[in-house]
């Protein structure tokens, strides 16, 4: 737009349905996750997503590279309870483009591989359903070689979520770049360089995050998309718990590292310690940029203070929230955030939160 600023999403949509001419052409999302078969934000924020777009009569198509077993979760249980859930298509990245397709191909990262195979998913899948336009996350540049194919090839809009990319993370946490890393966020900068639409989650983050490292972003090419949010539950909140919570992936971007450095510090206190009760952390354990073991985490707290530490792994909403009833808090360190999901689930579920400064 002249003027520099940004539309927000619902003037993107309206462009898409525009697209549409009642040929049943679908909106397509490209993901790794999709709550509730898995774990993760972003799987969240696309079933938040797809959920209001059904409602609203959009077919929907979504292309999948996880687990079969997921897969076919989402396929046979998580559609069928969404707002007309025969309107949403599922496609498994392997169905279409088995792993032995490409194993003569040498890719200097299993992210450069997984672009690839994207791509010749999303040409084998338009030979038979009509698209209109295909949404990809940021992370690594899974957009890359869609974008590098030629028109025949290559959906006709495509678009990009600012969530985060693995370029930031490291950054932001210090980690160093070997040559893989350094081919993903160079597929990542190549993606959000050629995409049609970026999607931002709020003016701040855009701003404050994305426009200093990405200045080939400009604001004709960008609208704001706050996540959907919807309550998932309720803390029965006890005002004399004590316990102190950490939610999310056991990583250092999401600031896992500073929750448990602080803890201990907290604990070496006689009247921290005396008021408070345990530390939970919770949350998977899976490898994202800034990840941390089990046995990284152990080693931040001091060998006395490891019996008030408990590890609980992921958990299913229900047992979360009664899980819950025994904390004070939670806090949340993050040192970089583009939403933070967990943050508004407990929020709204009225568990009282410590925040770091982000532009979130």
């Amino acid at each position: 737009m002249a003027d520099g600023s940004v539309r927000l999403a619902d003037d993107a949509a309206g462009e898409t349905a525009a697209l549409d001419g009642g040929q049943r052409e679908r909106i397509a999302f490209v993901a790794l996750e999709f709550y509730p078969a898995t774990p993760g934000g972003t799987g969240i924020l696309l079933h938040h997503t797809i959920a209001s777009l059904l409602a609203r009569g959009y077919p929907v198509a979504l292309l999948v590279d996880m687990e079969r077993a997921a897969f076919e979760k989402i396929r046979d249980e998580v559609r069928l309870d969404l707002p007309n859930g025969s309107d949403l298509e599922v496609w498994l990245v392997d169905d279409l483009v088995p792993e032995a397709a490409l194993a003569q191909v040498a890719f200097a990262s299993p992210e450069q591989r997984r672009s690839a195979r994207i791509a010749l998913a999303l040409e084998a899948l338009q030979r038979d359903v009509p698209l209109s336009m295909v949404e990809f996350y940021d992370y690594c540049g899974p957009a890359f070689y869609a974008l590098a194919g030629d028109d025949s090839a290559t959906p006709p809009a495509i678009a990009v979520r600012l969530h985060n990319t693995v370029e930031l993370i490291q950054r932001r946490v210090r980690s160093p770049f070997d040559l893989g890393r350094s081919l993903d966020a160079e597929m990542e900068r190549r993606s959000i360089a050629g995409a049609d639409l970026l999607l931002s989650p709020g003016p701040a983050y855009l701003r404050d995050e994305i426009m200093p490292l990405y200045p080939e972003v400009d604001a004709e090419r960008v609208a704001l998309s706050p996540p959907i949010h919807r309550p998932v539950g309720q803390v029965r909140y006890d005002p004399m718990a004590r316990d102190v919570v950490f939610y999310g992936r056991l990583s250092r971007f999401k600031g896992l590292d500073t929750f448990l450095r602080g803890a201990s510090l907290a604990l070496r206190d006689a009247g921290f310690e005396r008021w408070l009760g345990r530390f939970l952390i919770i949350g998977p354990e899976e490898t994202v940029a800034g990840e941390l073991t089990r046995a990284d985490c152990e080693a931040l707290i001091l060998p006395e203070q490891r019996e008030r530490f408990e590890f609980t792994g992921r958990m299913e909403h229900a047992a979360l929230f009664d899980r819950l009833g025994t904390a004070a808090f939670a806090c949340f360190a993050n040192r970089i955030e583009s939403f933070c999901y967990a943050a508004h689930e407990l929020a709204t579920a009225g568990m009282p939160l410590v925040l770091s400064d982000t532009p979130a």
